[in-house]
């Protein structure tokens, strides 16, 4: 899940993993650019919280990318508020 959402600042994506793997963070804008890429970390099994600071975006939808080492991916859409 993503929260908050819609939020003005940073947001935040929890997921859980079945199993050890590098996970990748990326925030992209309505034109599909990236906008935030956060590099690649490796995290144990279990539940996470992973960050990012979106201050510096304008006002408007964003789509979010979680991809994992193996392949895996999951999005969520995330609105930036003024």
């Amino acid at each position: 899940s993503l929260f908050p959402n819609p939020g003005r600042g940073e947001g935040s994506v929890l997921f859980s993993l079945p199993h050890r793997d590098d996970v990748r963070l990326a925030i992209y804008d309505i034109h599909g650019r990236r906008v935030i890429a956060q590099p690649s970390v490796n995290l144990a099994s279990g539940q996470h919280v992973l960050t990012w600071n979106g201050r510096g975006l304008a006002a408007g939808v964003y789509h979010a990318r979680l991809t994992t080492g193996s392949g895996e991916s999951a999005h969520a859409r995330w609105v930036k508020l003024r």
